[in-house]
């Protein structure tokens, strides 16, 4: 049940959209369309500018020193100047009161057949959600969110590694200094959103995407071999450690799920009830 709950979010239309936005930018075609999905992003979910704004914007800033043409240089500020409106917009004119909160509710629970729970609605919108890092440490308590936040980046570090070994701080394929410090860094942007609080993994989840599309933009742009770059020969050892790593991410549930859900045993016995029944 928890990753049908965490599959209805909108975040996989947000990654959709940035693996489509990178491959534009990566063959150089129809660019204009670039900043119009941007906007489309940010109205699914304002977070898009922290998660994968970034790596678009270097994308476009790459794609202009390598090509020397100057429409990505127009569209990257198109893109930038829409961006921040709809920013501004959002946050302007997309508060939300009771009213409208009940008639969501309303309108989900004549959508499926089980019944809601009201709580969960109100949550998004009510004075708990104003303070959720205070919730996390508090009333959750700063061991268990320690734990969690120590966890997931355990987890985020062997795909930023990969990254990082590939195309991070390489000079060959970004010679900028300054494009290729940005290019190191920009992976971390999504975790800005841990200020926001309690939904952890969601954030390091999103992040690691994020870290895993910028990786895909190198590789349809440069023709990089991911092995050679990684100096690996054998490779059974690396699809043994790749099935090794999903069974991994199958055993810990869906990242997404909310910080007090946080049952790492729970979700490694589902798993193993799973295969053995």
């Amino acid at each position: 049940m928890n990753y049908a709950c965490d599959f209805a979010r909108p975040d996989i239309f947000l990654v959709y959209i940035a693996i489509v936005c990178m491959y534009l930018i990566a063959r150089s075609k129809f660019l204009f369309l670039v900043p119009f999905l941007v906007v489309i992003g940010m109205l699914i979910h304002e977070g898009f500018i922290c998660f994968f704004m970034p790596i678009i914007g270097i994308a476009f800033l790459i794609s202009c020193t390598r090509k020397k043409k100057v429409f990505p240089v127009i569209w990257f500020a198109v893109t930038i100047i829409l961006c921040l409106l709809t920013l501004v917009l959002v946050f302007k004119y997309g508060k939300t009161n009771v009213t409208d909160v009940d008639r969501l509710f309303e309108l989900m629970q004549n959508k499926i057949d089980i019944g809601l729970n009201s709580n969960m609605v109100n949550f998004e919108f009510g004075e708990m959600k104003q303070d959720l890092w205070s919730i996390s440490f508090n009333e959750l308590s700063a061991y268990t969110t320690w734990l969690e936040l120590i966890f997931y980046a355990v987890i985020f570090l062997p795909i930023y590694y990969i990254y990082f070994k590939v195309v991070g701080g390489n000079s060959y394929i970004v010679s900028n200094v300054f494009l290729r410090i940005l290019n190191i860094i920009a992976p971390f942007s999504g975790l800005l959103m841990i200020i926001v609080g309690v939904d952890y993994g969601r954030w390091f989840s999103l992040s690691i995407t994020a870290c895993c599309i910028h990786l895909f933009y190198f590789v349809m742009t440069y023709d990089i071999d991911i092995f050679e770059s990684l100096k690996i020969q054998d490779i059974g050892k690396v699809l043994t450690s790749f099935f090794s790593i999903v069974l991994v991410y199958m055993a810990i549930g869906p990242m997404g799920d909310i910080h007090e859900h946080f049952d790492f045993l729970v979700s490694l016995n589902n798993l193993v009830t799973l295969f053995w029944q």
